[in-house]
């Protein structure tokens, strides 16, 4: 028998892990070990999981409301259980149109059609409809004009009010799509121009921003997509406070009938003519009535041209 002695095999993984009850030890490779990251496989882990991943498909897919899956969590504690995802879908997930032939789709994307036609792309800052600066084909601002205490609306791309929402948020908010401080002062100052996708993205975020408003506004009242959409089209044009003050979202949380919201809305801008076409739209397409989104969408409130 040869004796010499052997080098040690260093690549050798096996490993024996003794057995219990005098059973042969068991061969175990640490490498597969490391190759799988370790598991939570508490069941409440696994079932939460699961349901975030599905909620995150709706969310992606416009289905379920943003802002209102990131509220779930933080009221049911770090993980979702069985029965808070099922409440959650009764509240947010849109119930049928009223009847065939109602608009449908994701709200998301009614909201976007109809905001993105009513209010218009405008690349250049301009005076709102209702300013003292504004002149007849003379609407856009000129360098120089805005100050830090303009009061006046000046918006830019789809209706986004930059005084309005104070001009400092929105230096904020421009940075979030890609437009640094620089460029931001240009764009306000009627130097500078936003780009359409800018502008798209804009339009998209302050959608979901205005949402957000509704539902606080509304105390998380369950809305179809049509009437979502309608809402959001007229907080994204009233702001939240504005929109408040119509008594619309007191209505809802009351649990008034649809036509009688839908007659709120379509009387909520009675000294605003430049508005009223828009609120008949809205109105209609809060009711359901088909073809609404490209009403609303066909009117005109920033009278750009």
């Amino acid at each position: 028998m040869d004796t010499t002695p052997q080098p040690p095999i260093l690549n050798d993984p096996w490993t024996e892990t003794p057995a219990a009850d005098g059973k042969p030890p068991i061969l175990r490779d640490p490498r597969q070990e490391l190759a799988v990251p370790p598991r939570n496989t508490d069941p409440e882990h696994v079932l939460s999981q699961a349901i975030d991943d599905n909620v995150n498909q709706q969310v992606s897919a416009g289905s379920l409301f943003l802002n209102q899956v990131n509220q779930q969590q933080g009221e049911h504690g770090p993980l979702w259980s069985l029965q808070s995802f099922l409440d959650h879908m009764t509240n947010n997930t849109p119930s049928a149109p009223p009847f065939p032939g109602a608009p449908q789709g994701p709200w998301v994307s009614m909201a976007n059609e109809a905001i993105g036609g009513t209010e218009g792309l405008a690349e250049r800052a301009y005076w709102g409809v209702y300013s003292k600066n504004r002149k007849p084909g003379d609407i856009y601002v000129k360098p120089g004009q805005v100050t830090a205490d303009t009061k006046d609306e000046v918006s830019v791309g789809y209706g986004y009010n930059i005084t309005g929402n104070g001009i400092e948020n929105s230096r904020k908010l421009f940075a979030q799509i890609g437009i640094d401080s620089s460029r931001f002062d240009k764009i306000l100052n009627g130097e500078g121009t936003i780009s359409p996708d800018e502008a798209l993205r804009l339009r998209e975020v302050k959608i979901q921003e205005m949402n957000g408003y509704l539902n606080n506004l509304t105390g998380n009242a369950p809305l179809k997509d049509n009437q979502r959409a309608a809402l959001v089209s007229m907080v994204y044009n009233f702001g939240p406070g504005g929109f408040k003050k119509t008594g619309i979202p007191d209505l809802i949380k009351q649990g008034a009938s649809d036509q009688t919201v839908a007659n709120a809305i379509a009387n909520a801008s009675p000294n605003q003519k430049a508005l009223q076409g828009r609120r008949k739209a809205e109105a209609m397409l809060y009711a359901g009535v088909n073809g609404a989104v490209q009403q609303v969408a066909g009117t005109t409130t920033n009278y750009l041209k």
